[in-house]
């Protein structure tokens, strides 16, 4: 198959094959990955969609008992000793880590030891290697 390089505007191209077009299923928009080869020679890939397949392979990991966490992903004062100052379990959720304005925080309502940001900072590391 041979296609022939062309003026686009300020730039090159060339016309996508017919057969190609088809066989990719490809529309205006569709996102291409070019990967340039050593030998010379250029491959076009239809880029796939984030997260394609992922339900499938879910489904596949929870049948196989595979979906287990492999990190906790929260310390808990209940398991762990926390002098927060607060009067109930508290949590220290890391998958849901939200970032505000320090403008919006109106009041205080505990803290926690040193030791316990390490434990923090120590988990979050070990959970953003993966």
């Amino acid at each position: 198959m041979e296609a022939t390089v062309v003026r686009i505007g300020d730039t090159l191209g060339f016309k996508v094959p017919e057969e190609i077009i088809k066989s990719f299923d490809f529309k205006v928009g569709t996102k291409v990955k070019i990967d340039f080869q050593q030998n010379g020679n250029i491959v076009l890939r239809k880029k796939s969609k984030a997260r394609e397949d992922w339900d499938s392979a879910f489904a596949l990991y929870a049948l196989e008992g595979e979906d287990n966490p492999m990190l906790p992903d929260f310390l808990d004062s209940e398991t762990n000793t926390f002098s927060n100052g607060l009067s109930e379990t508290s949590y220290v959720v890391l998958d849901q880590i939200k970032t505000i304005d320090k403008v919006r925080c109106v009041s205080k309502i505990g803290t926690i030891s040193s030791t316990d940001a390490i434990k923090v900072a120590d988990l979050l590391v070990e959970i953003f290697q993966y």
